[in-house]
């Protein structure tokens, strides 16, 4: 409480027949008090045992998430570092692995159809034939 209200609220107990202080002059009241003064006229409501209690609770708290805080970014460089140092070489290693089988299944797939195409249809060691004009659709050719 600033003075003018203690002033105030000490006329009122001493002199009953005084009326409430109507809202206009309790607006005037609260708008010369900053948020300062309101909160020094708090601390004189609790006693200092109380306060001196919640500002040592406030005080661990506080001290108690910063500690949380460092020890939780410790421990995720440390995660993050020892995966990139152990994870990264396997994953490379096995995308390599499957890069080597899809070659030797393309290289196993062209020796098929090579050796299919050397074996010719009559399964001789010849090369097919193209097929003869005027088949298959395509007009023979046109003499000049």
């Amino acid at each position: 409480w600033n003075r003018k209200s203690r002033r105030r609220a000490a006329r009122k107990m001493a002199d009953p027949s005084i009326e409430e202080i109507d809202d206009v002059e309790e607006d005037e009241l609260y708008a010369d008090e900053t948020l300062l003064e309101r909160l020094e006229g708090l601390k004189e409501m609790f006693p200092d045992r109380v306060r001196s209690v919640v500002s040592r609770s406030t005080g661990l708290a506080t001290s108690g998430t910063a500690l949380a805080i460092q020890l939780v970014r410790g421990a995720v460089w440390v995660l993050s570092t020892s995966a990139i140092l152990l994870l990264v070489p396997v994953m490379l290693e096995a995308e390599e692995d499957q890069m080597r089988g899809q070659q030797e299944a393309e290289y196993l797939q062209k020796q098929q159809q090579h050796h299919l195409l050397m074996s010719g249809p009559d399964g001789q060691g010849t090369l097919p034939h193209p097929p003869a004009p005027g088949t298959l659709g395509m007009p023979p050719p046109v003499p000049r």
